[in-house]
């Protein structure tokens, strides 16, 4: 990149300490600003790391009726072991990092994933926070 920019790139520990922070919190403001008060579909899907973690994706769109809505990956988490106590906290983690303020419960109006049955598990334990 110095090659092609004619600036020096800074090292990893100087991007991690004095940049990253600042970009997740442009970005997560960003999320927040387009999501606004809209209605939303969430959704959680895993993968998993070679060694045993599970990596959980948290997906978010808006759900608009005049056009389509906007999509944003807003949350990963690792996590050791995956059942549906797990998933209900990821998934209200990110509700809660997405409405910062006042979590909007009544906005929450889908949720998609696979048919495993800790996920049907989740989505009943889910449905006591948001109604819709």
């Amino acid at each position: 990149m110095e090659k092609y920019t004619t600036h020096p790139i800074p090292t990893e520990s100087t991007l991690r300490k004095n940049y990253l922070s600042s970009c997740y919190e442009d970005t997560i403001n960003k999320i927040r600003k387009s999501v606004g008060k809209n209605k939303i579909w969430v959704s959680i899907d895993e993968t998993s790391e070679v060694g045993g973690r599970f990596i959980e994706n948290v997906v978010v769109g808006t759900l608009k009726h005049e056009h389509l809505g906007e999509i944003f990956l807003l949350a990963c988490e690792v996590l050791e072991r995956v059942n549906n106590s797990s998933i209900a906290v990821v998934f209200d983690n990110a509700v809660n990092l997405l409405w910062s303020d006042e979590v909007e419960r009544e906005n929450v109006l889908l949720f998609v994933s696979d048919a495993a049955p800790y996920m049907v598990k989740a989505t009943k334990t889910l449905q006591l926070l948001y109604p819709k």
